[in-house]
């Protein structure tokens, strides 16, 4: 069903099917997968005749996958799940960058990174304006769908070149950096023409293109895989960083998928999320018809009104000729009306039916199946942890994922690059190499281990069989210990006004203090993601068209 329902999705011209692949999914998790089907879910028929119901938009969406993206993301990133730098012999610059982590949200952008992520694959990109005398480098992020994305690797592994292609109309371009009068192919913008906005993120700059016309863009002159229709703004030079690594990172979901992207996490279950969708529009259906059962009239209906059409209300009565025997004997019979009415028992299967549909779903991608409704007491971490082995197993590799093989070398290219922007939190960076995570338990013990915690640390340290230290290191991955920042207004010169305490530019996120609810400002475009392009440092170019995911 997932194939029949994506395949009728409009295409947008020029992206790949691997890229349709990926939209279909993150339409999904955004709650818009139906969106592109004509008809309501009750709308049986039209002029044609019968409407079949893969046509037709379920009146209720479950939507298995957004409850699995963001129950995984909150077990990854959420308060009590965070996992924690760990760097031994270099206290200050571990304090240093626990503070610049929380300075620019991080952790709440990788909420949002492994949210995205699990459609398969995602991109984060990251720029550092230069220090100004007596403020701390501004930090800048941008979270890019998998679709949106064409990644390049070195023979390490590493990314060596990262291509944004986003798509848009020609009169959202004002006020962004891809402002143009013509395209790549020198023809007037329009303003409601479909335009992509293509960007590459190199190790020592960042490359913006002319907008290129989606009109008429055969596959193999897509930006996502050809530079045919690519042509560099003649009047303005790239942003050169001299990094000597691409400003950010690609994110692979799980194990499985195609090159570059992983599987997703909900990929064994998206046709029994579909089928849960329109078996519960079902369900309502029979239940309303329950409620309103079909009338069946026979005869001729005396008093019916408007052509023939009836109203079926307690306060209307329906009139019928009466049965008469005629003189020679024969029964001329009179009208009958009655109600089609069910038992309920279909609906009571139906509702089973549907109980072991979800069951199957989240056993087929390992969730958790635990009922709060049959937990009696309360349960230890291990119990929970053995109730949902599959679960905790499924954590474990998107913690290895998003956790070791991203959050950390993000950060490590985030540190680097904020030092040689010269932001004041690092005076060196020599033990940067050595910094590594310590994720906690997916579930936390509980009192009584606790307890038993605490005493076999202090025997262990009374033996000396581990000093403080590691008992403080291994603590650390059982229990959300306070985490030791420095303070940020550090290394000023002298004379200069102390900073404010925080720089960031972002998603919304506060400048300088401020908080999320900021408004923008007053000549800002009206689109928020085309409003971080309109910034004058280098930001993001995420902007889409309606529909476009």
């Amino acid at each position: 069903m997932f194939r029949a329902i994506s395949d009728k999705m409009p295409q947008l011209p020029g992206l790949t099917p691997r890229g349709r692949a990926l939209l279909a999914r993150d339409k999904f998790i955004e709650g818009t997968f139906y969106d592109h089907l004509s008809y309501d879910f009750y709308a049986e028929n039209d002029d044609s005749g019968y409407v079949p119901i893969i046509e037709r938009r379920p009146s209720v969406q479950y939507n298995l996958p957004r409850r699995t993206a963001l129950s995984c993301a909150r077990k990854l990133f959420s308060t009590r799940h965070v996992p924690r730098f760990a760097l031994d012999g270099d206290p200050e610059l571990l304090a240093a960058i626990n503070t610049l982590v929380a300075a620019t949200q991080l952790r709440r952008r990788m909420l949002n990174i492994a949210f995205h992520g699990s459609i398969g694959s995602v991109a984060v990109t990251f720029t550092v304006s230069k220090r100004e005398a007596g403020r701390v480098p501004a930090i800048d992020f941008d979270v890019w769908r998998g679709w949106q994305c064409a990644p390049s690797f070195d023979n390490q592994g590493e990314l060596a070149k990262l291509r944004v292609c986003v798509p848009t109309k020609g009169g959202k371009l004002g006020g962004t950096a891809f402002e143009s009068p013509r395209d790549s192919d020198g023809e007037e913008i329009e303003s409601e023409s479909g335009y992509w906005v293509v960007r590459d993120y190199l190790p020592d700059r960042e490359v913006n293109y002319m907008p290129v016309a989606m009109d008429g863009l055969e596959e193999a002159e897509s930006p996502f895989v050809s530079d045919a229709k690519l042509k560099e703004f003649e009047d303005r030079e790239p942003v050169v960083h001299g990094l000597g690594f691409v400003p950010g990172h690609w994110f692979v979901n799980l194990t499985g998928g195609d090159p570059p992207d992983g599987a997703a996490t909900w990929e064994a279950a998206k046709n029994i999320a579909i089928e849960i969708d329109y078996t519960a529009s079902q369900l309502g259906r029979g239940i309303r018809y329950n409620a309103a059962p079909q009338l069946v009239v026979q005869g001729r209906l005396i008093n019916a009104s408007l052509g023939n059409r009836l109203v079926r209300s307690p306060s209307h009565v329906l009139q019928f000729d009466a049965t008469r025997k005629e003189y020679s004997g024969e029964v001329t019979q009179g009208g009958d009306a009655k109600l089609l009415e069910m038992t309920g028992g279909g609906i009571n299967s139906g509702l089973e039916y549907l109980k072991e549909l979800r069951k199957l779903a989240l056993e087929a991608i390992a969730m958790s199946r635990k009922d709060p409704d049959k937990l009696s007491a309360a349960q230890s971490g291990i119990a929970m942890m053995l109730i949902d082995e599959d679960y905790v197993d499924l954590a474990d590799e998107l913690m290895t994922n998003y956790g070791e093989c991203g959050y950390l070398p993000l950060t490590k290219k985030l540190v680097i690059a904020a030092s040689k922007f010269g932001h004041p939190l690092f005076k060196s960076i020599d033990a940067l190499d050595e910094l590594a995570l310590n994720r906690p338990r997916v579930y936390p013990p509980g009192a009584g281990e606790l307890m038993q915690l605490s005493t076999a640390f202090h025997m262990f340290l009374e033996d000396k069989v581990i000093d403080r230290e590691q008992a403080e290191y291994l603590l650390d991955g059982q229990i959300d210990l306070p985490i030791k920042r420095a303070p940020l207004a550090t290394d000023i010169e002298a004379g200069a006004p102390a900073p404010k305490p925080v720089e960031v530019v972002s998603d919304g996120a506060p400048s300088a203090g401020g908080t999320d609810d900021q408004a923008p400002a007053a000549n800002a475009p009206e689109d928020p993601m085309l409003r971080r392009m309109s910034q004058t440092a280098p930001a993001g170019l995420e902007m889409r068209i309606s529909g476009a995911g």
